[in-house]
């Protein structure tokens, strides 16, 4: 997930894998693994989300996400419309 700044609150629950936020523990942000909870404050930014590992977590979230460009200016918002429209795309593939 690139670069983006939380529109509202949101929390994450680790099912299975790994999420390293802000370039993990190593780098002086968040390694969750499976079992761990995160949460992550309305208007926070943060560089880059990696899935190092195949991952499954639940993530709520009160609010649009703001994607950052290069440039650090807004270059995509992702709202429930977003999510939906990529679920519809997915959802014949997964029936295949």
């Amino acid at each position: 997930m690139p670069p983006h700044q939380h529109q509202g609150a949101g929390e994450y629950f680790v099912i299975k894998g790994c999420i390293e936020v802000n370039g993990g523990v190593d780098k002086g942000g968040v390694t969750a693994t499976a079992g761990e909870y995160g949460y992550e404050a309305s208007g926070m930014v943060h560089d880059k989300t990696y899935f190092p590992v195949e991952t499954e977590y639940l993530f709520i979230h009160r609010g649009p996400v703001e994607y950052l460009g290069d440039d650090g200016k807004p270059s995509s918002i992702m709202d429930w419309r977003g999510i939906q429209a990529l679920w519809d795309e997915a959802a014949p593939i997964a029936a295949e």
